[in-house]
This record gives structure tokens, C-alpha cells and sequence, in this order.
């Protein structure tokens, strides 16, 4: 299969940024999952400081939550990481 996208440059010069852009935002995304959030479930922080701010449950539990909101918005646009 093939498929070809078509911009009408100038004047879809910020979609064709933005389509450009599309696997540098994924990869963004990813890391922000793997760098941010899954250190505060699994193994913690390169950062001593961060490890002392995340010790109460509670904040642990909010970093979850974020988590799990981050990637119900991406599945609600249809994005897979």
C-alpha cells in the first residue's frame, strides 16, 4: 500500500509543520512516559531529590493518576505509544 499526502504550500504551511514534526512528537511522548512517569511505579529517579519529593504515597499516587490521564487522552485521539 502507498499513500501520499498533499500540502498546498504556503497556505498549509503550519499542518505541514505539524505532519513533519508528527514522529519527533511521538518519540517526545514516549520518552516523557518512560523519563517521567514510569520511574515513579517501578525503579525511581536518577535524581535523589526527586526520589526524597515523590517518598509520600500520596505523591506517588498523582503521578499514577497523571499518568493514567495522559494516556486516556492520547487513545481518545487515537494515538498509540
Amino acid at each position: 500500500m502507498k499513500a501520499t499526502i498533499t500540502f498546498n504550500l504556503p497556505e498549509d504551511n503550519e499542518e505541514y509543520k505539524l505532519h513533519m514534526k508528527a514522529g519527533a512528537m511521538h518519540s517526545a511522548l514516549w520518552e516523557i512516559s518512560q523519563e517521567i512517569f514510569r520511574p515513579a511505579r517501578k525503579h525511581g529517579y536518577n535524581d535523589p531529590e526527586l526520589n526524597k519529593l515523590i517518598e509520600d504515597d500520596k505523591v506517588t499516587e498523582a503521578i499514577s493518576l497523571l499518568e493514567k490521564k495522559m494516556y486516556d487522552i492520547l487513545r481518545e485521539n487515537d494515538i498509540e505509544l
